[in-house]
C-alpha cells in the first residue's frame, strides 16, 4: 500500500511514511479481507437511514492530510473524529512517546470501536472521548496539531482558540470539496495548503 501511495507522489513525510508502513490497518477494519483493507479505497462503517456518517479514509487522503499537518515528535494532537481510531494510531506513530494524542469522537459506539482497536494494535496511551468535536477538549488544551476527519462548514472557535501560536489546523470544508492547511499565525489562522478532498459530514447540534 505505502509502495503505491509514494509512486504516486504521497507519503512525503519520511515520518508519515514510516507510520503508515507500522501501523497494521486492518486491525482497525476486522470486518473486511486483508486485500480490501489495503486497497486505495475508504471504507464504510456505519451507515444510518442509508446516508454514510463514518468511514475509514483512503489510504491516499490520509497520508496526504497527515502530510499537510506536519507533527513531529512531543507534540500534542488533538484528532476530531475518532471513526475506526486509524488516524489516531497513525498519529501517535508519528509524535511517539513523548507526544500525546487525543480524540473526539460524537458516537458512542465508534469512540468504544476506535478504543478497542488502538489496544488490540498496541496505542493504548492514545485518549478516545466521546463528545461533540466542535468543541474541541479544552481540558486538554493548548495542541501543536488539530486535523478535523469530517467534512466541516467552517472553522469552530473552539479549534481556533485551543490551537497554540505557530500550531497548525487541518480539516476538510465541505463546502469546497477540498482540505485545507491553516497555520496560526499572530493570533489569525493562515492558509498554507490545500488538497481536493471529500469526506462524511461532520455531525452534531449546531453541525
Amino acid at each position: 500500500m505505502v509502495n503505491r501511495l509514494r509512486a504516486i507522489g504521497a507519503c512525503r513525510a519520511p515520518r508519515v511514511e514510516a507510520a503508515m508502513r507500522a501501523v497494521e490497518r486492518h486491525l482497525f477494519v476486522p470486518e473486511v479481507g486483508v486485500q480490501e483493507a489495503y486497497a486505495n479505497e475508504a471504507i464504510l462503517t456505519k451507515v444510518i437511514r442509508g446516508a454514510t456518517v463514518s468511514s475509514i479514509s483512503q489510504p491516499l487522503m490520509v497520508a496526504e492530510m497527515l502530510d499537510m499537518l506536519a507533527a513531529e515528535p512531543r507534540h500534542s494532537v488533538l484528532e476530531i473524529g475518532a471513526g475506526t481510531g486509524y488516524n489516531a494510531a497513525l498519529l501517535a506513530h508519528v509524535v511517539g512517546p513523548s507526544g500525546r494524542v487525543t480524540t473526539i469522537e460524537i458516537d458512542d459506539d465508534l469512540a468504544m470501536r476506535a478504543e478497542r482497536a488502538l489496544a488490540r494494535a498496541g496505542f493504548h496511551d492514545v485518549v478516545v472521548l466521546e463528545g461533540d468535536g466542535r468543541l474541541g477538549v479544552p481540558d486538554a488544551a493548548p495542541f501543536d496539531r488539530i486535523i478535523v476527519t469530517a467534512g466541516a462548514e467552517r472553522v469552530e472557535e473552539a479549534w481556533a482558540s485551543q490551537l497554540v501560536e505557530g500550531g497548525r489546523l487541518v480539516l476538510p470544508l465541505a463546502n469546497q470539496s477540498r482540505a485545507v492547511a491553516l497555520e496560526k499565525i499572530g493570533g489569525a489562522l493562515v492558509e498554507v495548503l490545500d488538497t481536493p478532498a471529500r469526506f462524511v459530514p461532520l455531525r452534531g447540534p449546531e453541525a
